[in-house]
């Protein structure tokens, strides 16, 4: 990583305490460009902290004393994704998010801490899988890691099987992730007056409601398209009713757009209550 030299002024006792802090670690300049790298970290990867271990310091969830490199493991192991390791972990979803993201985004970093894994002696959580102790079992040369949302949007794909489009024969599916973990699916439904129809993203927000679920966390729609399609403007619109939530939109091929309701659709309340 390249560096150039910056001059800082610190309190007496942040000086202080960065001394105590950094003995037998580094330099007390090597240790505070360590903590500023790790808070630009955690400010771009919210969920993300650090702790210190044997090896030195490592990456590891908020919250818990689970390191990253013990996420990633787990995942090249299982194929989970977000959801899954949300659910393995008994974490929030943004903690399993963040894990995947810091992992793709330091992957050199995050093999080397999955190799010392034995040694690092961090506690974890009760439902975390025992670190390896084979010593002839080498961690995989690269991070391989799927979507945070794979599985939404293969049941996205299955969704989409269902679909009734006769007249456009352009086939669309969603999947709507509730709180709570539940699982809405919808599919265009076509009719003859194209007026009539309701698009996927509808479909799946209607059953969720009728089910009394209206917090959502994420929706994933799949066309076979040449790139990610966009919802129209009433789904659009529909969705901001329900607050600001992730958006997923997948072509049968792998490519996935990411995005928000606000974004897709921003200032979508303003003005329109206001009467007085």
């Amino acid at each position: 990583m390249d560096s150039k030299p910056l001059s800082l002024r610190l309190p007496s006792e942040t000086r202080s305490w960065l001394q105590r802090f950094s003995r037998g670690r580094a330099t007390l300049s090597g240790m505070a460009a360590r903590l500023l790298e790790e808070a630009r970290r955690r400010t771009l990867f919210p969920g993300i902290s650090f702790a210190d271990t044997p090896k030195g310091r490592r990456a590891t969830i908020e919250g818990s004393n689970t390191l990253v490199a013990t996420v990633w493991q787990y995942q090249q192991t299982t194929h989970a994704d977000a959801i899954a390791l949300t659910d393995h972990f008994g974490w929030a979803l943004q903690q399993s998010i963040a894990a995947i993201t810091y992992a793709s985004a330091f992957p050199d970093e995050i093999a080397a801490d999955a190799a010392d894994l034995p040694s690092l002696a961090l506690s974890t959580h009760p439902s975390n899988p025992s670190s390896p102790t084979d010593s002839d079992s080498d961690p995989a040369p690269s991070i391989r890691i799927s979507h945070p949302f794979s599985s939404l949007i293969e049941a996205a794909k299955e969704a989409r099987l269902n679909a009734h489009a006769p007249y456009s024969r352009f086939k669309v599916g969603a999947a709507l992730l509730g709180k709570g973990w539940k699982l809405f699916k919808g599919c265009n439904v076509e009719n003859l007056s194209y007026g009539l129809t309701v698009c996927a993203e509808r479909n799946a927000i209607f059953q969720a409601l009728a089910s009394g679920v209206s917090q959502f966390e994420a929706i994933a729609i799949v066309a076979d398209t040449r790139h990610p399609i966009s919802p129209c403007g009433a789904c659009r619109q529909v969705m901001a009713e329900f607050g600001n939530f992730r958006i997923l939109s997948a072509t049968l091929s792998g490519e996935v757009f990411e995005s928000t309701v606000d974004a897709l659709l921003p200032r979508s309340r303003t003005g329109i209550l206001d009467l007085d």
